[in-house]
């Protein structure tokens, strides 16, 4: 493909969210173990298209957001493995949420907040997005573009 499936899936969102479009009642059918494979192979594509080198310090950075992001995701309906990732860049001044639980938080948005309460609250943000489904209409999208 001439565009990753992780940069066409931030596309795809960040146009989802501006534009105001809504997903459908009855998204494709996926099953959660395979919406799961999907978005682990999205997010090893961000990582390696990024250039995401795992360091000791972004390595704590990840232990972090794993760990508020588990107290969060103890409360959500959605019962599958949530992963949460670090990236480094400064210019990345958001949080996104892929297929089967793989939610990235960018370095940018990071410098913006004084509380673990405002990280939890932007983890809740991208948990919920899987729950409403947005994550797994995108997932069943690049299956069929596989």
């Amino acid at each position: 493909m001439a565009i990753s499936l992780a940069k066409t899936a931030l596309l795809f969102l960040l146009c989802a969210t501006t534009t105001g479009t809504q997903a459908p009642s009855s998204p494709p059918s996926l099953t959660d173990a395979d919406e799961i494979r999907l978005g682990q192979a999205i997010a090893d594509d961000f990582v390696a298209q990024e250039g995401m080198q795992p360091t000791p310090q972004t390595r704590k950075i990840d232990d972090y957001l794993q760990s508020v992001g588990d107290r969060v995701t103890a409360h959500a309906r959605r019962k599958i493995p949530y992963r949460f990732h670090f990236d480094p860049s400064p210019s990345f001044r958001s949080a996104v949420g892929l297929p089967g639980g793989q939610i990235f938080v960018g370095a940018g948005i990071l410098a913006y907040m004084d509380s673990e309460d405002q990280l939890a609250m932007v983890l809740g943000h991208e948990v919920e997005h899987g729950l409403a489904k947005s994550t797994h209409l995108l997932g069943a999208r690049f299956q069929g573009d596989r």
